[in-house]
């Protein structure tokens, strides 16, 4: 039984009933993992910084709220259920902690490398003829060529046997000549399946294609018996010299990664003499052998197989392995690239994640762009030395801020030795020049945020939003205002669309360029538009270019909400920690005319427009009546528990309509409701109740009238001046 089954209240104009409680109170709703309870209620951004980081968006949120002269004593937060979670490796240095806890299951991973790759450095070019041998990984690379040369002719008696990869061939006996029998061996060399063609291709020689790629060779050619034997050098390999240097070292690079489409090969140093072939993160890639034969010189190769360094991907294999390693841990990981996805071996189980690391100094970082304010200095501090920036009194957006500290830090000549690059997302990367080297970073508190180590990435929720919305509310409905820190159009609009069908209130804001630019008929895809033409009478939509990386609905909700309700407008508001749109005047009309809201600079100040919901009734009276309903609720309810019965005659009657008035008094006193006409409560008498009615203990036909007192948005004054 709800207490709607016992008072129940209508107010004419579309309104539904609402518990009294949490009429002051925003809920931050989205995907986060820091808590296992479906929604958790704080009482000031220190709470929230407890369990959130300041990059996050719900701590955004929060922060927007409770950055107002006056804010709610109390804001929720609420969860939607994750099972699957990705992590990334945004700093890889050597000998550091990387540390995944979930619920309360500590892992660490220190990064660090076993594993070898190879350089190969030659001591001088290659030339022309040059036949190259090569290895990888225990395989021969290549099609495999020989040129064999003897050193005389054959004579008679001559038994010329040939071992092809280990295998002997059937004797080849002297014929006739020297040309005849060289012919002679070529056909039975060719003859052979290994081998794809041999042709005589000098008077004692002989060049052999074998069939396959990779490993084949032809070990020797021996001759015996006669009068004399000819002795063969064999000269082979599976690349031959073409061009140059460089041309004949990028072949051999490129067939190495045809072979291993994991490897990377590539090809360095003086001359390109250096060929660095190296593996996927954590796996040993080895070049075994690499002989240069034929030609007029021979180049001499050094092999070296040095350790990997450790990377975003190496390290993310160490974290996958170590988690994948430990007994009972919650979720199962795997690594791509530089991403760890952990997924909830227990869907629909609570994940609660934390992500650290030991680094202090890191030698590669990003820079968040928390909050966007006009006439603010943004200092990024690098190895001491500062790179400051103050915002405009006009409009900037966070890429904009985003690219002037890039530019700072990027001057040239560098006072820094840290590249920086603007993702255009409100979000900057520094690197090191040189990956060896670290440096110290800071940056302006509650502005800007530095996410180093491992970056928890945009989660995505598995219920329907409208499952979880309802799941939040039947664990705990002491919440009237949501936030929402997705922009996504479909789920906001699902959002919507829940809200729409309960006693709460929505706010979001859209950087949709439609409602400003697109006057209100024309704009039909729009949130604002959309939610106008529906005629939601319990969601409104602010324009605003930062949306994206903020929350002005927050900060509106956070300067409102402590106001009781019906004594407040929601136009006129300045909002702390917010930028105001500059529109022009045709612009700001397609956003109020489709009953959109605008922050926007007027006499000096920002204010906020219009306050309405996307119907066009304003946001206050919604509230107010919302507020009203409760309240008679309320006073009637407590009419009904705290006496021992209330009679079914005129007498008990009157008690009810006194408990009506004294809501409706309220409503004055808060001025929500005009005195002038004064609020007016009907009852019917008890002789004129029908006896199913008294039958059934219901009391019907409790009627009053009342006046909203309304807001002065705009004043009017005319006067004459005279001496």
């Amino acid at each position: 039984m709800s207490l709607n089954d016992i008072v129940n209240v209508v107010i004419t104009r579309a309104t539904q009933t609402v518990s009294e409680a949490g009429f002051g109170v925003p809920m931050i709703f989205g995907t986060n993992v820091r808590f296992s309870e479906l929604i958790r209620f704080y009482s000031n951004i220190d709470e929230v910084l407890a369990d959130f980081l300041v990059s996050d968006p719900e701590y955004i949120a929060a922060q927007d709220i409770f950055s107002q002269d006056i804010s709610p004593t109390q804001i929720a937060i609420g969860r939607r259920q994750v099972d699957t979670v990705n992590i990334a490796v945004e700093t890889a240095m050597t000998g550091e902690d990387y540390i995944i806890d979930v619920n309360g299951n500590e892992i660490t991973a220190i990064s660090g490398s076993t594993t070898t790759f190879s350089v190969v450095n030659l001591n001088a070019n290659l030339v022309p003829n040059n036949r190259i041998a090569l290895s990888v990984g225990g395989v021969g690379l290549g099609t495999i060529t020989s040129v064999i040369n003897f050193n005389i002719d054959f004579v008679t008696l001559n038994s010329i046997v040939a071992t092809i990869n280990s295998t002997p061939i059937a004797p080849v006996v002297f014929n006739t000549n020297q040309a005849t029998t060289i012919a002679d061996l070529a056909t039975a060399l060719q003859a052979t399946a290994a081998i794809a063609t041999a042709t005589v291709t000098g008077p004692r020689q002989i060049t052999a294609v074998f069939a396959a790629v990779r490993t084949n060779t032809i070990n020797s050619i021996v001759t015996t018996l006669g009068a004399t034997q000819p002795t063969a050098a064999i000269a082979q390999g599976g690349f031959l010299f073409s061009v140059d240097t460089e041309t004949t070292m990028n072949n051999i690079a490129n067939a190495i990664v045809s072979t291993y489409p994991t490897y990377t090969a590539t090809v360095s140093g003086i001359s390109f003499r250096t060929l660095t072939v190296q593996g996927p993160p954590n796996t040993t890639a080895v070049v075994n052998s690499f002989v240069v034969t034929g030609g007029g010189s021979q180049a001499l190769a050094t092999i070296t197989n040095p350790l990997q360094a450790v990377s975003q991907a190496s390290i993310a294999l160490d974290i996958a392995t170590a988690i994948n390693a430990a007994v009972l841990y919650p979720v199962n990981a795997i690594a791509v690239g530089d991403i760890v996805t952990l997924t909830n071996n227990n869907p629909g189980v609570p994940l609660v994640i934390n992500i650290s690391t030991s680094i202090i100094n890191p030698n590669q970082a990003k820079i968040k762009i928390t909050q966007i304010e006009p006439s603010q200095l943004y200092r990024v501090s690098l190895n001491g030395i500062d790179f400051d920036y103050t915002t405009l009194t006009t409009v900037q957006t966070a890429n904009e801020i985003a690219q002037i500290l890039t530019d700072l830090i990027n001057v040239i000549p560098k006072v820094v030795p840290v590249t920086a690059t603007n993702n255009l997302d409100g979000t900057i990367d520094l690197i090191a020049d040189d990956l060896t080297t670290t440096f110290s970073v800071s940056v302006s508190p509650e502005i800007l945020a530095v996410q180093k180590g491992l970056i928890l990435q945009p989660l995505i929720a598995v219920n329907p939003v409208s499952d979880d919305l309802t799941a939040i509310n039947n664990a705990n409905s002491d919440w009237y205002a949501l936030i929402a820190i997705t922009r996504n159009v479909p789920t906001v609009k699902a959002i919507a669309a829940w809200v729409e069908a309960r006693i709460k209130l929505f706010g979001t804001s859209s950087s949709d360029l439609d409602i400003i630019n697109v006057p209100a008929g024309t704009d039909t895809t729009s949130i604002a538009a959309f939610f106008n033409q529906l005629g939601y009478v319990r969601t409104f939509v602010m324009y605003h270019q930062d949306a994206l990386s903020d929350f002005p609905e927050a900060a509106w909700f956070g300067k409102v909400l402590p106001l009781d309700p019906g004594s407040e407008t929601w136009k006129f508001k300045t909002l702390a920690s917010i930028s105001y749109s500059n529109l022009t005047t045709t612009q700001s009309n397609n956003a109020l005319n489709k009953k959109a809201n605008t922050y926007e600079f007027v006499g000096g100040v920002g204010i906020t427009g219009n306050g309405t919901v996307a119907q066009g009734e304003y946001i206050d009276t919604i509230r107010g009546i919302d507020w009203l309903t409760a309240r008679i609720q309320e006073f009637v309810f407590s009419v009904l528990v705290q006496n021992p019965k209330v009679p079914y005659t005129d007498a008990g009657i009157t008690v009810i309509q006194a408990e009506v008035m004294r809501a409706l008094s309220l409503g004055v006193a808060n001025g929500f409701l005009t005195n002038d006409p004064s609020p007016m409560v009907t009852v019917p008498r008890a002789s004129d109740v029908p006896p199913a009615d008294k039958a059934n203990r219901i009391l019907r036909n409790v009627r009053f009238q009342a006046t909203l007192a309304g807001a002065i948005h705009a004043v009017v004054i005319r006067g004459t001046v005279s001496i």
